[in-house]
């Protein structure tokens, strides 16, 4: 058995959420900072950037997290829990 496929299975029957997800709220939930910049989550939670968008975008609709454009340089995004 494949570990994360395993948690993946026990998160979604438990929990009603992928590893994945759950990596991003842990990793979201350790930072000292209230927002992240999404980059930075990607790597942290093992994830391509384009795969953390649509994991975002499904925890945004569960409203678990936010995302807003960065003040400081509008071309980053950073996400909150």
């Amino acid at each position: 058995m494949w570990l994360p496929g395993a948690l993946d299975a026990y998160l979604g029957h438990q929990h009603g959420l992928t590893h994945a997800e759950y990596q991003v709220l842990r990793w979201l939930s350790m930072s000292e900072e209230s927002d992240v910049h999404m980059t930075q989550l990607a790597a942290g939670a093992g994830v391509t950037p384009s795969h953390l968008s649509r994991i975002v975008t499904r925890m945004e609709k569960k409203l678990w997290v936010t995302r807003r454009s960065d003040s400081g340089d509008a071309r980053r995004t950073l996400a909150r829990l």
